[in-house]
């Protein structure tokens, strides 16, 4: 088991984590999550940023309109226009053949002309081509890399933070992943002037509460600020109190998943899930 177990705010943020995990997922983004936490920091911060955008953003293989109008596809990927959609290796969903040009093209005109404000799977009935998952995962590890490099770039001990990005404490840096992801990096850095001010000064309450985003959903923005709350070790992270419905098997799973959740986070026993998931 990894030393950074022993870091109260880490262990605070696996905490943190689980529960929203236990709460509004699957019990098997549970299990992935103990898992990420064998390996190093690095790591673990990255699985964890992973399943939260899973989680958040979905994962939809067909075009579709966000709810700023953008056309999207995958995991909350933007498609800034036409020339990069083209780029995408989209196939035919009546025989999974490849796309031709044309064929992107209008499908991309099609469903940009579309209203916007609807729920992803409201623009499947008037796709005709999908993006395989393959494709789907590579993008979404390209897109954690680049904005891994951008934040990276804006939180630098040189531009008045007290430590660079790597060196903030982990729950701080899923919080920002997740809000870079969000609004980008240009926003990011230049429109949230309250929120580095906060960081700046590691006044993690203030900086939770000007985290709070409009227009996503609020189990969101809770859950983004119950991690920057985390990073002193000082505040338990607020506990949702809305469970969500599972099959038989996966309620008694979750029941004692619950009990021993503190036993393994402190005592790092991992092999504990195997009982729980037999």
């Amino acid at each position: 088991m990894t030393n950074n177990l022993s870091i109260s705010p880490l262990r605070t943020a696996i905490s943190a984590q689980i529960a929203f995990l236990l709460t509004h997922a699957d019990l098997k983004y549970a299990f992935i999550f103990f898992i990420a936490f064998d390996m190093p920091l690095n790591s673990a911060v990255r699985q964890c940023v992973a399943e939260n955008l899973s989680l958040f953003e979905g994962k939809t293989d067909h075009l579709y309109l966000d709810n700023q109008g953008y056309p999207t596809i995958g995991i909350g990927h933007c498609i800034a226009n036409l020339d990069v959609f083209l780029q995408l290796p989209m196939v035919r969903i009546a025989d999974g053949q490849t796309a031709t040009k044309q064929q992107k093209i209008a499908e991309y005109q099609n469903i940009k002309q579309k209203p916007q404000g609807y729920k992803a799977d409201w623009y499947a009935a008037f796709c005709q081509l999908r993006l395989p998952e393959a494709a789907i995962n590579q993008i979404h590890q390209q897109q954690l890399n680049k904005f891994h490099q951008e934040l990276r770039h804006v939180f630098q001990r040189s531009r008045g933070y007290s430590c660079d990005f790597e060196q903030l404490p982990s729950p701080v840096q899923i919080a920002l992943f997740d809000l870079v992801y969000n609004v980008g990096s240009t926003n990011l850095q230049h429109k949230w002037p309250k929120l580095h001010q906060a960081i700046k000064q590691q006044d993690w309450h203030e900086a939770a509460k000007q985290s709070s985003r409009k227009g996503i959903q609020a189990a969101r923005n809770e859950h983004i600020q119950s991690l920057f709350l985390s990073a002193g070790g000082h505040t338990s992270p607020k506990l949702f109190a809305k469970q969500t419905k599972k099959a038989s098997r996966h309620r008694r799973h979750h029941s004692l998943l619950k009990k021993t959740l503190s036993y393994i986070v402190n005592k790092g026993l991992l092999v504990l899930l195997r009982k729980v998931f037999r």
